[in-house]
């Protein structure tokens, strides 16, 4: 019997494919480090828009919060492309 190594096939919308990969850290400390900065820039941003924003009217506020989210969103799915071919790689997962 022998083995046949089959790599999954990903649709490009949501793959930027392996020679756009962005490598993923295989150490925790660096992963949490990365997940709070990005954590806190994702909230910073929605906090700032408000402050900037406080004394404008409600539906003016709101539509430029929408913006921000879905300019956010864009960009963490551009990031996310760049991260799924590194992590479905059978060459950087952990034998256990």
């Amino acid at each position: 019997s022998s083995s046949v190594n089959v790599s999954p096939v990903i649709p490009k919308w949501l793959s930027a494919g392996e020679q756009n990969a962005i490598q993923m850290t295989k150490s925790p400390i660096k992963a949490l480090l990365i997940a709070i900065l990005c954590h806190g820039t994702w909230n910073g941003t929605m906090w700032l828009s408000s402050r900037l924003l406080a004394d404008k009217s409600l539906i003016f506020m709101f539509l430029v919060d929408m913006i921000l989210v879905a300019v956010l969103i864009v960009i963490l799915w551009i990031i996310l492309r760049r991260l799924i071919p590194y992590a479905i790689d059978d060459r950087n997962s952990s034998k256990i």
